[in-house]
């Protein structure tokens, strides 16, 4: 889960992204992005998660589109850091670290 301002993003193993009103206890949006997802981090418009490709996904809230897909793992993503100021995601996993640049979607370090 992550949390910005009073909006709250969950991510599930049934393949979706819950956007939630927590001053009202209301789901705003229900997006099924088709993987399962465990790690989430959100922006207040852009939200990034691993998924079960080895992958990171950047989605829009909002528009409920996929931004990017971030590929080059090679095995399950372990740990996940979304940095918004700077657009950069760092996605990890045993013995690598790959450092995103969320904007031009490219591979800046690994």
């Amino acid at each position: 889960m992550s949390l910005h301002g009073t909006t709250l993003v969950s991510g599930s193993w049934d393949q979706t992204l819950r956007v939630w009103d927590i001053v009202h206890g209301k789901c705003l949006h229900i997006l099924a992005v088709k993987t399962w997802v465990s790690f989430v981090k959100f922006d207040g418009e852009r939200v990034v998660f691993d998924g079960q490709a080895f992958a990171v996904n950047v989605w829009n809230v909002h528009t409920e589109e996929c931004l990017h897909t971030l590929t080059g793992h090679t095995e399950r993503i372990n740990s996940l850091l979304f940095e918004p100021e700077r657009d950069l995601v760092f996605s990890g996993n045993s013995g690598s670290i790959r450092v995103w640049d969320v904007r031009s979607a490219s591979l800046g370090h690994s």
